[in-house]
């Protein structure tokens, strides 16, 4: 059913990722790694909250990419702020 084993499912909250077909309550499995490449489908913790983007890391700067031109994207120096990938998509489920 999915690409890989998972860990858990993320349900989907906001429509940042809706061009890449991920809604609103969707239910995102998720594997745990930190073995991620750019492009992947991640979730990140960024302090207290968890975001899904799709990956992009160079040297220390790292963008979390949306899929929804209504939305920015999310610019990260990792020299001076903490980000850390809990795992990245290998499945979905919609709701509705």
């Amino acid at each position: 059913m999915f690409t890989d084993q998972f860990d858990y499912f993320l349900k989907v909250k906001g429509l940042s990722m809706i061009d890449a077909g991920i809604q609103e309550d969707d239910l995102v499995a998720i594997k745990k790694t930190t073995d991620v490449k750019n492009g992947d489908l991640v979730v990140v913790r960024l302090e207290n909250e968890v975001t899904l983007k799709y990956f992009k890391k160079k040297d220390h700067l790292l963008e979390l990419i949306p899929a929804n031109k209504d939305f920015s994207k999310i610019e990260i120096d990792l020299r001076e702020q903490e980000a850390f990938v809990e795992g990245k998509s290998v499945g979905l489920i919609r709701t509705h």
